[in-house]
């Protein structure tokens, strides 16, 4: 998950000031045709530090997802941004139900 400007907001979880690492949370994800819950797990949240041994492959997977993102002036990816300006999660199940 990415959040900073231009990205989503994610309450509770990156609010603005230092990057904590923040407990377990609860993921809920919808189903697209009804919009009832689809499935729900806890996950364990890290963040993403860019220039770590797993920012490559995470940035360019997020980053391929992204089809309409446009490139600032200047800006060679959205990696490049996102090491400036955002945080990258990732959430790692606990306990899949």
């Amino acid at each position: 998950m990415v959040t900073g400007p231009g990205e989503q907001p994610l309450p509770g979880l990156a609010e603005p000031g230092p990057v904590a690492e923040p407990g377990p949370v609860t993921v809920t994800v919808p189903s697209k045709d009804s919009g009832g819950a689809l499935i729900t797990w806890t996950a364990e949240v890290s963040t993403v530090a860019p220039g770590s041994a797993d920012w490559d492959a995470v940035s360019s997977a997020l980053a391929a997802g992204r089809l309409n993102a446009a490139l600032e002036p200047g800006e060679t990816s959205l990696a490049e941004r996102w090491a400036r300006t955002a945080v990258i999660f990732r959430l790692s199940p606990t306990d899949p139900r």
